[in-house]
C-alpha cells in the first residue's frame, strides 16, 4: 500500500501502467464498438442499421487503428482504469480515479494496487504480502477478491507471505523458503499434515493450537543469518536441533520423499531411506 505515489491521483497511477504497456489505439476502437453495441439495443430499425454499419466499419479498422493523440490516449487509459477498479470491486470507481491515496482506506489502496497489477492482463499475478497492515476483516475481503479474480481472469497467483493461515486457505502448492533457499516443496495439504524439513516443523509448531495442551509456544532458536555471508552447507544448520557435520559442509539437494513432496535436508538421503522418527 505504501508503493502508491502520494502526489498522483489513483486514476493517473493506474492509467500510467496502461499507457506504458497496452495498445490504446486498438483499445479505443474496441471501446467505441462496445458503446455502439449498447446503443443498438434501444435503437429503431433505421437507426439500428446505421449503428451496425458503423460497428462493421470500426471492426474493419481494428488491424490498422489510427494513432491517438496524447489527450485521446489518456482518456482511453482512464476509461480502462475505471473498468479495472470496478473489476476489483472498488466502491464508486468513477469517483476514486480522481482521488489521492490519502483519501482512501487501506483496503481501497490495496485494491488500487491490484488493479495496477491487472492492467497488463498477466498470466501470473504475484501477491507479495498482500494482506500486510490490514485488519482481519479487510484481509478476508482481499483474499476473497484474489480468489474471484483467479477464476474470472483464469490467471495463476503466487502468494508470498509469512502467514501460514493464508497459505492453508489459499494455496494449492507451497514452497517453504529459509534464507533465500527453498527447503521444502509440496502439495499444501501434505505439507501441513506431514512436514519433513526441521524448519517447516518449527514454523508449524509456533502456531497456537486449539486441540493440544501447551504451556508456552515453541520458538525456533537462534537468529536469521546474514545473507551477505550466509552459512556454509545447509543455511538452517546453525538453528537446527538435528544438525549433523555434513550439514555444515554440504548444501543438501532437493529430493522427493513422497509423491508431490520434495525436501532439501541431509536427514533424507534418498526416497528409499527410512525417515527418522524424531527428525
Amino acid at each position: 500500500m505504501t508503493y502508491i505515489n502520494p502526489v498522483m491521483t489513483i486514476g493517473d497511477q493506474v492509467a500510467e501502467v496502461i499507457l506504458l504497456h497496452q495498445n490504446l489505439a486498438e483499445e479505443s476502437l474496441r471501446i467505441k464498438v462496445d458503446d455502439l453495441k449498447v446503443m443498438v439495443q434501444n435503437a429503431g430499425s433505421e437507426e439500428r442499421n446505421r449503428i451496425e454499419n458503423e460497428i462493421q466499419a470500426l471492426q474493419q479498422r481494428m488491424n490498422n487503428p489510427p494513432k491517438l493523440s496524447t489527450k485521446e490516449a489518456k482518456q482511453v487509459a482512464l476509461r480502462k482504469a475505471t473498468d479495472l477498479l470496478r473489476l476489483v470491486r472498488m466502491p464508486y470507481p468513477e469517483k476514486v480515479i480522481g482521488q489521492y491515496p490519502h483519501e482512501l482506506s487501506g483496503g481501497m489502496r490495496q485494491r488500487a494496487i491490484i488493479a495496477m497489477a491487472l492492467a497488463c492482463n498477466p498470466s501470473l499475478l504475484i501477491a507479495d504480502e498482500a494482506t500486510t497492515s490490514l485488519d482481519v476483516t479487510i484481509q478476508a475481503q482481499i483474499l476473497a477478491l484474489l480468489n474471484d479474480l483467479k477464476r474470472t481472469l483464469r490467471t495463476s497467483i503466487m502468494i508470498i507471505t509469512h502467514d501460514l493461515g493464508i497459505v492453508a486457505e489459499m494455496c494449492d502448492r507451497v514452497a517453504v523458503m529459509y534464507a533465500g533457499v527453498v527447503v521444502e516443496y509440496s502439495d499444501t495439504k501434505k505439507l501441513f499434515k506431514n512436514p519433513f524439513h526441521p524448519y517447516t516443523k518449527g514454523l508449524l509448531n509456533t502456531i497456537p493450537s486449539l486441540t493440544r495442551e501447551q504451556d508456552r509456544l515453541e520458538a525456533i532458536e537462534g537468529m536469521v543469518p546474514n545473507l551477505i555471508y550466509p552459512p556454509e552447507g545447509c543455511r538452517f544448520h546453525p538453528r537446527c536441533r538435528s544438525a549433523m557435520d555434513v550439514c555444515k559442509r554440504d548444501r543438501p539437494a532437493m529430493i522427493t520423499v513422497e509423491p508431490d513432496h520434495q525436501v532439501a535436508c541431509h536427514l533424507y538421503k534418498s526416497p528409499q531411506t527410512e525417515v527418522p522418527a524424531d527428525a
